[in-house]
């Protein structure tokens, strides 16, 4: 399998789909034009782990996340392995936050234009417990941006007004309004919190937490 070697020549949206296809496992890593490295753990072509700086934190997407302490001398473990063994988060809610995390993570990236791409192959690894289930296909290649007719294609955020709008907001709303918001919408359509929805209701909440992200994205950029 061969792979472009800029994502200006393509999309992520049509990598991961290759990825997919493949049943690829390893590392997607892509360097902006900053130089900066953002990468993607792939196994057996589902999307397991975001690793970049882009998007929110793992604090961002818990509930009460001003309630959970971090010892700085635990920094070599991560901060969702810490919460776990300390307690302080049960195993559902923390996999339900690293998803949504992984997903919020993906749509930052999503808005890369240009970048240069590396896949390394690696061997399957073993989840560990604070590892959340990997991200389906349907959630990570949903209506993304795809190269057709030998142009990319690529979605663009909705306005301030547009966003405000999906997130229910006044149009004077404080970043924290915002942020609060997108918590309680992201918690009440993410699939892992609808186990029992049927194929379409899963297809539906799908989409209804695309919409929330972007319009998320649309107003702490």
């Amino acid at each position: 399998m061969r792979l472009p070697g800029q994502l200006s020549a393509t999309t992520l949206g049509d990598l991961l789909g290759s990825l997919a296809r493949a049943g690829a496992t390893g590392r997607l890593s892509l360097i902006d034009k900053k130089g900066l490295q953002h990468s993607i753990v792939i196994r057996d072509g589902k999307v397991h782990e975001v690793d970049t700086t882009l998007g929110p934190r793992l604090g961002d997407v818990l509930d009460g996340a001003d309630q959970f302490s971090y010892d700085a001398a635990q920094a070599e473990i991560r901060l969702g392995e810490y919460l776990l063994r300390a307690g302080q988060v049960s195993e559902a809610r923390l996999h339900t936050a690293l998803r949504q995390l992984n997903l919020l993570k993906l749509e930052q990236l999503f808005g890369l234009s240009e970048a240069s791409i590396r896949f390394h192959i690696a061997r399957p690894q073993s989840q560990d417990e604070a590892n959340p289930k990997a991200l389906e296909q349907d959630e990570f290649l949903h209506d993304r941006p795809r190269k057709r007719g030998g142009q990319v294609s690529r979605r663009k955020l909705p306005t301030r007004g547009e966003a405000l709008q999906v997130l229910g907001l006044p149009s004077d709303a404080s970043p924290t309004e915002v942020k609060q918001a997108f918590r309680i919408l992201a918690q009440r359509c993410h699939p892992d919190r609808h186990p029992q929805a049927s194929p379409l209701e899963k297809a539906q909440l799908i989409v209804q937490f695309s919409q929330i992200s972007h319009a998320y994205h649309a107003l702490v950029r």
